[in-house]
């Protein structure tokens, strides 16, 4: 991965008072941010209250718990689409989320190396070493670690799928701002879509011609499309 997933946590100041949104999360209510119970009561209240879902993805995130923000940040961006701020955050929540699971999937994989290793295994003549000569339990282990480190990549693609939806948001509300386009290339990679990638860098070049990120995106369309023409950058290209 070239470019990362950019924080997205703008915006906030003026909701949180200057607070951290990742901040303790403790329950003393001296924090500047509400408590996940207090949050949620504010939504069973106000159903239909943006601020109320704002509130509680930020109690969330700040007691430590992302993934259980972005539920909560779903229908305020339903509710407040034109938010940008709030939308680069969920793009980062999705970032986060994809990027977590990715390491739990990656230590599963790492788990049938020291269950294989015999130092774990009882002696072949005993009564229990003779049972598991047919390697029935670890055939059955190795059966659902398997199932579980596909769920895992499943959710890493769904993951980065819906980054790849809000990033196109934000494009749609701001099509100028290249870095949001460096930002849709990177995640639509991550998905596998090297065409939905390449549209994305070259829209970069053309609304950006003298960014400094303009010789790295260069470098990265020839990765992605060997042999083909990158085009130059010597002017906007407005029309």
């Amino acid at each position: 991965m070239l470019f990362g997933v950019g924080s997205g946590s703008g915006g906030l100041g003026d909701m949180l008072n200057g607070g951290s949104i990742f901040g303790d999360g403790n329950s003393s209510g001296r924090s500047s941010t509400p408590g996940i119970r207090k949050a949620q009561k504010l939504v069973d209240q106000s159903p239909k209250d943006p601020a109320a879902y704002r509130a509680l993805a930020t109690a969330y995130q700040a007691a430590g718990k992302p993934d259980s923000a972005i539920a909560p940040l779903l229908k305020y961006s339903a509710l407040r689409p034109k938010d940008s701020d709030a939308l680069l955050e969920l793009a980062a929540l999705y970032g986060g989320t994809a990027s977590r699971l990715t390491t739990s999937a990656q230590v599963q994989q790492q788990l049938p190396l020291v269950q294989g290793g015999s130092a774990f295994k009882p002696d072949s003549q005993t009564e229990l070493g003779k049972a598991l000569a047919a390697d029935q339990i670890a055939d059955s282990a190795q059966t659902a670690l398997s199932t579980r480190i596909s769920d895992l990549y499943t959710r890493v693609n769904k993951a980065y799928a819906d980054q790849v939806g809000v990033y196109k948001q934000l494009v749609a509300l701001d099509p100028q701002d290249g870095n949001l386009l460096v930002q849709l290339a990177n995640a639509q990679q991550q998905t596998g879509d090297t065409a939905g990638a390449i549209a994305s860098y070259r829209s970069f070049l053309k609304i950006s011609p003298d960014d400094p990120l303009v010789d790295a995106v260069k470098q990265q369309l020839k990765s992605l499309e060997p042999g083909a023409q990158v085009p130059a950058t010597g002017s906007n290209g407005s029309g």
